[in-house]
């Protein structure tokens, strides 16, 4: 999640090229509000929110699964 608002070298061992797709703003203070209140923490949230969805139903899966070889 860091490519979309913070600079990873991705290349670095071959290219000190600092890659970001959106740079935040300093508008509030303290300076992790910033990020807190930007666009791309919605993003981060709902993937994470999209990731434990697919975890539990995957983990509910293989528990009815098992109960049902016993």
């Amino acid at each position: 999640m860091d490519s979309v608002a913070a600079d990873i070298r991705w290349f670095f061992p071959f290219v000190d090229l600092r890659v970001n797709l959106v740079h935040v703003q300093a508008v509030y203070k303290p300076w992790y509000l910033n990020f807190l209140l930007h666009w791309t923490f919605a993003l981060e949230v709902l993937i994470w929110l999209l990731a434990g969805h697919f975890a539990l139903h995957d983990l509910r899966a293989r528990r009815t699964i098992g109960t049902e070889a016993a």
